[in-house]
């Protein structure tokens, strides 16, 4: 599993809660945004996002709850 700082993770053991990466300690751990260390294998962590994919989800998120996105159809 390859994880950079600034990456966000979620954990296999929470509901969906991304936290961002704030330092890596070892090859295999990792320092969290809420101050937890985990192991950074697939038995640990659920899913991995880089910071740019976590910022256009956010802002399209924040597009989508002001109204200004539309479904288009062709």
């Amino acid at each position: 599993m390859i994880i950079f700082e600034g990456d966000y993770v979620t954990l296999s053991n929470s509901k969906n809660n991304w936290l961002e990466v704030d330092e890596i300690i070892t090859g295999m751990h990792i320092r969290l945004s809420n101050g937890q260390t985990v192991e950074a294998s697939d038995k640990h962590i659920k899913g991995v996002r880089s910071a740019n994919e976590m910022k256009n989800i956010l802002e399209y998120m924040s597009l989508n709850k002001k109204g200004l996105l539309y479904n288009i159809t062709v």
